[in-house]
């Protein structure tokens, strides 16, 4: 029964996490162009860390980083300015649909792919059922226009999502050493870092704080960015990786719901199917597990 609680925690956050992330377009609705885009992101990244220095301070949740552990640390942040910056490239010179549909297929295969190669994962014929279920969905929820003379950015947009993966995921080499606090105070720090230096070097016009709607959104970023990379830490440390992609894209089915709650967005019969066939690529796998596991309790 620990292993199926293990799953259960894992799969409720990244559930979560899913969630949160479908609020996304909302604030970033909400916040616009009122910043420059990399000092937005320094912004967001100094209030996370103070927010994890204070935790780490009064809960004394420190461990000395181990010499052979920094490689993923590092690789982690250099993976999430990445993808960060390629997508928004690519959704910049294409149209949005096409860019979701190319990211999140990228970050389902890079899921598949690192949970093979990287923690010896089996892609049985059920997790092969769910990944062909999850594309149909992004499929029927995203209208996908290839175009061949911007194909360069379709491939920007798939490489986003397969470099997001390694950001989800790379963490759970370590997980079981270090809080998902620490790692994610040093991930947030190190983001910081280079999110400011590009800021500086690209000369952008920095706002000064004061109560307003932009700066008010930019905080509640900020604070769903620790949230978030807490829930993703104690996702993929509890649940393979390979599953845990397949529900990270419940973020897609989330956002369709927040959107037609929020903005009576309307929903078109293929995009409900979509979700719905998403929701089941993400459970597929799960409910297998579950199944095995009862078996083998017996």
């Amino acid at each position: 029964m620990t292993i199926m609680k293990n799953t259960y925690i894992g799969f409720g956050s990244l559930l979560m996490t899913g969630f949160l992330y479908g609020l996304f377009a909302i604030l970033v609705r909400t916040v616009g162009f009122e910043f420059p885009i990399f000092f937005q992101m320094w912004t967001r990244n100094i209030i996370g860390t103070l927010i994890l220095l204070a935790f780490i301070v009064f809960g004394h949740d420190w461990i000395k980083v181990r010499k052979q552990d920094y490689i993923w640390l590092v690789l982690r942040t250099i993976a999430g300015i990445f993808a960060y910056i390629t997508s928004y490239i690519a959704f910049f010179y294409i149209q949005i649909g096409t860019a979701y549909f190319a990211y999140y297929c990228g970050s389902v295969f890079g899921g598949y792919l690192i949970g093979k190669f990287l923690f010896k994962e089996k892609i049985t014929l059920i997790k092969i059922i769910a990944l062909i279920l999850s594309i149909i969905g992004l499929f029927f929820i995203y209208s996908f226009n290839l175009e061949t003379n911007k194909s360069i950015y379709i491939l920007i947009a798939l490489s986003s999502g397969l470099v997001a993966s390694v950001w989800d995921i790379f963490s759970k080499k370590i997980s079981h050493i270090y809080s998902a606090t620490q790692l994610n105070f040093i991930d947030f720090g190190l983001f910081f870092i280079f999110t400011f230096i590009i800021s500086i070097t690209l000369k952008e016009t920095w706002v000064m704080p004061e109560l307003s709607t932009p700066w008010v959104v930019n905080a509640i970023f900020g604070v769903i960015y620790v949230i978030c990379g807490q829930l993703i830490i104690y996702g993929f440390k509890y649940l393979d990786a390979q599953i845990g992609s397949l529900v990270m894209l419940m973020d897609a089915v989330f956002g369709i719901i927040l959107g037609y709650l929020i903005y009576r967005e309307t929903l078109s019969l293929m995009t409900l199917l979509g979700g719905i066939l998403i929701f089941t690529a993400t459970i597929l796998p799960i409910v297998k597990f579950k199944k095995i596991d009862i078996i083998t309790s017996s």
